[in-house]
């Protein structure tokens, strides 16, 4: 009898050889980086602004990606038709890993540290190419608790500088709602524009946009109500995404009216505004 001595460990080998042939290397892909979420803060004893912005890398090889954020404020335009109250534009340069998140935070101090109405951050890669954007956030319409839900909220959407920069002072839009996330009972009775109808205006100036959130049945603390919708520039394909909505709390904060279980309030609303386009001009 002949013993074939190493003939386990080559036959082993061969398996090993065959099942990497078949399963093929690991795949590499750099996938999107996306701004996951934003929050802000300020503090008006020190007066100083904080922007946090949180990224997530979705592949798996690491990236190195420029974070830039600058506040403004004044829908007055100067020569180069930037808005005057505006601060210095803040630059990050980032590397993140596969599949792994990060946190980077702006801070604004002294004349610049106040509470900015629009914030834009940018993200590029690392060849100068924009990849995404978000454009700050509204308030949370908080209302008490009553009988039922009647809540208008009623905003000013600016035009967005993506656009002008990429396309020109003066475009069309339209609507697109994404998703609808309501308490049972709630429901969207209207949305002003119209979705899926284009409408025009220009950069400097802002489109009133109006949601009607009603419910027949009694509302109670805690909940919240909010509808996610994108306003799409059709010509460059830019996407603006927002969320407006309702947080019932314990004690009246910004409700002009609540009389009979009805509430109407103006010029207020919630959500974060983005843009979304891996070939976009910054926003």
């Amino acid at each position: 009898m002949i013993h074939q001595r190493g003939a386990v460990p080559v036959l082993i080998g061969l398996v090993g050889i065959l099942l990497g042939m078949v399963a093929g290397p690991a795949r590499v892909f750099a996938g999107p980086i996306t701004i996951e979420k934003v929050s802000e803060a300020f503090d008006p004893k020190t007066s100083t602004y904080t922007y946090t912005v949180v990224l997530k890398n979705t592949g798996n090889v690491v990236v190195d990606y420029t974070l830039t954020a600058q506040p403004y404020n004044d829908k007055d335009l100067d020569a180069n038709n930037k808005p005057k109250d505006a601060a210095t534009k803040q630059t990050k340069k980032i590397n993140i890993g596969g599949f792994q998140k990060t946190t980077v935070k702006f801070t604004f101090v002294g004349a610049e540290g106040k509470d900015w109405k629009f914030k834009y951050t940018d993200l590029y890669d690392n060849h100068g190419k924009f990849v995404t954007g978000d454009v700050g956030s509204f308030s949370f319409l908080q209302l008490p608790p009553g009988p039922n839900l009647n809540a208008l909220l009623a905003f000013p959407y600016p035009f967005p500088f993506a656009v002008a920069d990429a396309y020109g002072n003066t475009a069309e839009f339209f609507v697109d709602i994404t998703d609808q996330h309501l308490p049972v009972g709630w429901s969207l009775a209207n949305f002003t524009p119209t979705p899926g109808q284009e409408f025009t205006f220009s950069f400097g100036h802002s489109e009133p946009i109006s949601m009607l959130l009603t419910s027949p049945v009694a509302t109670s603390i805690g909940q919240v109500g909010f509808v996610r919708y994108d306003v799409v520039q059709p010509d460059t394909g830019f996407r603006f995404s927002a969320e407006s909505g309702v947080e019932v709390i314990p004690e009246p904060s910004t409700w002009v009216l609540f009389g009979f279980g009805s509430s109407l309030v103006g010029l207020s609303g919630w959500g974060r505004r983005r843009c979304r386009e891996s070939e976009a001009a910054p926003c």
